[in-house]
């Protein structure tokens, strides 16, 4: 063949990673119908745990509870044109090599912002013999709600000593809004847990909230309700979200925040205060599609633009 690519060894087989249900789909334009009536395709990962599941009920295949996805290539081949078969009957998708020449099975990459399918390819990595979603997320037969839960009870995931300190320092420095650098530890750090984050200091930021505010005696006495003061602080963080991504925090596992018309108050309140500002983003981009709905929140945003409520 024309193609060096083709005689390179060993050669590389992709492996499609994809939550329960999400396989794509190829159909020819007209052909709906039938794509429909078929259902979701069958990928190399559906099949990898009918592989499993077939040899654990007929007792085939020694050894393969020992083999993890990546790894089945270098001793199955694919067969896509059996691709779809009757359930229940042997999976036929792999067959036993029959070639000595190795093989790598590689994984697609996924991004970190994909969080559960990001830490279903992080299972994949280190599962044997998984017959099921389900099966995956088990650790030592303990079945877990997620993928995530389960790379943490396997230790699969990085400690967040490193964003925790981060914050303490940007605390005591007062140089950065706790709330923007969160934002940023959320989008680009990869936080293994960012709930816990929150949770543990979420009195540094409505510290560092009322501080900033400090000096208009309105907003301040708004802030002074412990709860009130929490959610905007997450009302910040949600808006720094959107100008990087977007991105809303409900990815990852943090409840939105309510009482909008809370935070445009305090933004009107600070930006009264504010003699001199730089304009760069409008104020319908500061909220979600649903928000931007709202009559004041328009009407705001007609009269002011800003780039960043804090000094």
């Amino acid at each position: 063949m024309g193609f060096e690519i083709v005689t390179n060894a060993p050669s590389v087989v992709r492996l499609e990673v994809h939550l329960d249900g999400q396989q794509k789909v190829y159909f020819r334009e007209g052909q709906e119908a039938q794509a429909a009536v078929h259902g979701q395709r069958r990928t190399k990962l559906t099949a990898w745990f009918d592989l499993n599941k077939y040899s654990r009920m007929r007792g085939t295949c020694v050894g393969l509870d020992q083999l993890k996805y990546p790894d089945i290539p270098n001793y199955f081949t694919w067969k896509p044109r059996e691709a779809f078969r009757i359930p229940g009957s042997n999976p036929k998708e792999y067959d036993f090599r029959r070639r000595a020449d190795p093989v790598i099975g590689r994984m697609f990459t996924v991004s970190p912002r994909e969080r559960e399918r990001y830490f279903l390819r992080t299972l994949l990595l280190h599962m044997k013999g998984s017959s099921s979603y389900e099966d995956l997320r088990k650790v030592n037969g303990v079945p877990r709600n997620t993928f995530r839960d389960a790379c943490a009870a396997l230790g699969l995931l990085a400690d967040d000593a490193e964003w925790r300190n981060a914050l303490r320092e940007s605390f005591a420095s007062q140089f950065n809004p706790l709330t923007e650098l969160f934002a940023i530890i959320l989008v680009h750090c990869e936080p293994s847990d960012p709930l816990a984050i929150w949770q543990e200091h979420a009195s540094l930021f409505v510290s560092d909230i009322r501080h900033r505010y400090r000096r208009i005696p309105a907003a301040l006495n708004l802030l002074r309700c412990e709860s009130t003061a929490k959610k905007y602080c997450l009302h910040e963080v949600s808006k720094s979200l959107l100008l990087m991504g977007p991105t809303s925090l409900s990815e990852f596992r943090i409840s939105e925040p309510e009482n909008f018309h809370l935070f445009l108050q305090i933004m009107i309140l600070h930006l009264n205060a504010r003699k001199n500002y730089r304009t760069k983003y409008e104020m319908p981009f500061l909220f979600s599609t649903q928000d931007r709905n709202s009559p004041s929140i328009r009407l705001f945003g007609q009269y002011y633009q800003v780039s960043r409520l804090t000094t």
